[in-house]
């Protein structure tokens, strides 16, 4: 029996999301720290690598707000969420719907 050769190269692996906390009472204007689990996430991230995050309200409205990386595994990042401004001006706009 001889060695099988592995490369990296040829290793695929897709990320799965299983949560997200808090998935509620985000603060919209930023400074929320997001908690994502799965599988498969790379081992480190560093702080130049954008994450971005979609919100979307009851009334169906949504937005992208990025998340800064603090810490990362293969089953947990960590991220500090910043302002989410489209979601800011409807909430100026119309409070009741959120």
């Amino acid at each position: 029996m001889g060695d099988i050769p592995v490369s990296a190269a040829n290793t695929e692996l897709t990320p799965t999301i299983t949560s997200v906390t808090p998935a509620v009472d985000v603060n919209l204007l930023g400074g929320t720290t997001l908690t994502i689990t799965g599988t498969a996430f790379p081992h480190s991230i560093n702080l130049r690598d954008d994450l971005t995050i979609v919100l979307e309200n009851d009334a169906g409205a949504s937005d992208t707000a990025n998340c800064v990386p603090i810490s990362s595994s293969n089953k947990e990042i960590k991220c500090l969420l910043e302002r989410f401004n489209q979601l800011m001006e409807s909430f100026y706009n119309d409070p009741q719907s959120f």
